[in-house]
């Protein structure tokens, strides 16, 4: 099984079973197991659960951190910003798994926007391919907009505050009407394909020992 976990726009993240309390100390949680803290711009992870990694994102590995501990013993694990910790109403996401303790690998994923997601867009988004061709006039626009009413200002000149206005309503309305709700929520589906994080979770025996076993933060961070 997997499923996509997505946390708020922080630096700082956590993964965690709602039903345990934490130490006060992320660290000292991170490191028993009770959480799993993720220093990341962002967070949008694929969390996969006694499967292997599939052959499409394993291409795209550029570090690897392996034998994570994280306890799950209800079987709820939820994300969220750290500052959110220990208030699940407040996750941002969830996902149901079989109760147990299970050991994380931890993969970060690079991919190359150009050669694996413009062609995704491109085929399946029309809308793309305008955006793409007309967001250079609409940027265009807006700037000699800007400019013009800048150059107005300082000469005086109404005629040039006008064109300046006119341009940057013009830029400023284009690139509105590429980027509509839709076209941006569509566009969010085919990214979340590319997840920047995979986790796979691999459950423990119940009876496993757990002394030889720790966890401990995932720093992503640039």
């Amino acid at each position: 099984m997997h499923a996509d976990l997505v946390s708020a726009d922080v630096d700082e993240h956590v993964l965690y079973d709602p039903s345990l309390t934490h130490d006060p100390e992320v660290e000292a949680s991170a490191r028993s197991g009770t959480l799993l803290a993720i220093y990341a711009s962002g967070l949008e992870c694929r969390v996969f659960v006694d499967e292997a990694l599939p052959d499409s994102l394993r291409a795209h590995i550029s570090t690897t951190t392996q034998d994570v501990l994280l306890r799950v013993p209800s079987g709820k694990l939820v994300a969220s910003g750290l500052e959110d910790l220990g208030t699940p109403a407040k996750a941002t996401s969830s996902m149901e798994l079989p109760a147990g303790n299970y050991l994380v690998d931890a993969y970060e994923l690079d991919y190359d926007w150009d050669r694996d997601i413009a062609p995704v867009l491109v085929a399946e988004l029309p809308a793309y391919r305008r955006e793409r061709s007309l967001r250079p006039v609409a940027s265009g626009l807006t700037l000699l907009g800007i400019g013009g009413l800048v150059g107005g200002g300082f000469a005086w000149s109404p005629l040039v505050l006008a064109a300046g206005a006119i341009g940057l309503l013009a830029g400023v309305g284009l690139a509105r009407a590429l980027t509509t709700k839709p076209y941006l929520a569509d566009k969010a589906a085919i990214a979340r394909r590319f997840p920047g994080l995979a986790l796979v979770l691999r459950r423990l025996a119940a009876d496993a020992d757990l002394s030889s076993h720790t966890g401990k933060p995932l720093s992503f961070t640039d």
